[in-house]
């Protein structure tokens, strides 16, 4: 969604992305002392400009410059077809990549299953989603005497998962 035409869900998926990296400086020594100059913003345009059809980068200027060192054809202005493709952007090491590929999905919001997600992404998903509600989640889904499974085909179920976190902070 980081490049969706909804202007409010590509500042969302941005704004998860960012939390991503923003709660792993906060909680990781190691990685805050490493990275805690990088700006993940400009990595996190990088990513969009792989899926924007458009040359100019939120950077300013081309985005193809970036991307000069893989030749002809890059960014490919489409999705990604596999997170893996990730690897491919301009300043993507593998401690970040370690690091979104658990988190994510390339098929947007809408594919998320709460019923299914890692603990990694249910955390990602909002900056205010606590270890607590997720946890709770976690154990709800799997016991039916706690509720079992979220229930309800799509919107939904996302509405089932949502009310249950809300509702506990």
């Amino acid at each position: 969604d980081l490049a969706s035409p909804s202007k409010t869900l590509r500042e969302i998926s941005k704004k998860q992305l960012l939390t991503i990296f923003e709660q792993k400086v906060a909680t990781d020594e190691d990685f805050r002392k490493e990275y805690q100059n990088v700006k993940f913003d400009e990595l996190i345009n990088k990513i969009y400009d792989w899926m924007s059809d458009t040359n100019t980068s939120p950077e300013g200027g081309d985005k193809r410059s970036a991307y000069s060192q893989l030749g002809p054809g890059y960014p490919p202005n489409r999705g990604f077809r596999t997170v893996e493709e990730l690897r491919l952007v301009p300043g993507m090491t593998d401690a970040f990549f370690d690091l979104l590929a658990p988190r994510i999905t390339i098929y947007g919001m809408k594919a998320i299953n709460p019923n299914t997600a890692s603990k990694e992404v249910l955390l990602s998903l909002d900056s205010g989603m606590t270890e607590e509600a997720v946890t709770e989640a976690l154990e709800r889904r799997s016991n039916p005497d706690k509720g079992g499974p979220f229930k309800g085909e799509k919107d939904e179920c996302l509405k089932d998962f949502k009310t249950f976190v809300e509702g506990r902070g």
